[in-house]
């Protein structure tokens, strides 16, 4: 018995369907990124460091990780006061809680970007 091989051309119709089905999400996924990159932008902010100070709380900490359990002593909440500008003029002042190495890099007067922290107003 002999084998034939049936090769059948596309219709012309569906190749321009798929590829204005293509450009269109294409184009979904390049006004998400856009929108999504304004929004970044909207919500850093960036302010004056105008109060730092510690607390007194001793605790253990434990965290879970790849390495499993793991413990920590912190003597306390390092904590700075950061004051952003809004675009109406006034001061708004965020309570932010750092690290004890990121607590000693920081003076007052220095800026700070609230941005990429978990802040408390």
């Amino acid at each position: 018995m002999n084998a034939r091989t049936v090769k059948t051309t596309p219709p012309v119709r569906l190749i321009i369907g798929l590829i204005l089905l293509g450009l269109l999400l294409l184009s979904a996924i390049g006004f998400a990124v856009y929108s999504s990159q304004n929004q970044i932008v909207k919500a850093r902010m960036r302010g004056v460091v105008v109060e730092r100070y510690f607390r007194p709380d001793p605790e253990q900490q434990i965290t879970i990780g790849k390495d499993g359990l793991r413990t920590e002593n912190t003597p306390g909440k390092f904590i700075i006061i950061v004051e952003v500008p809004k675009h109406d003029g006034s001061q708004h002042a965020y309570t932010v809680f750092l690290s004890e190495d990121d607590y000693n890099h920081i003076q007052i007067g220095d800026t700070f970007d609230v941005g990429p922290y978990l802040v408390r107003p």
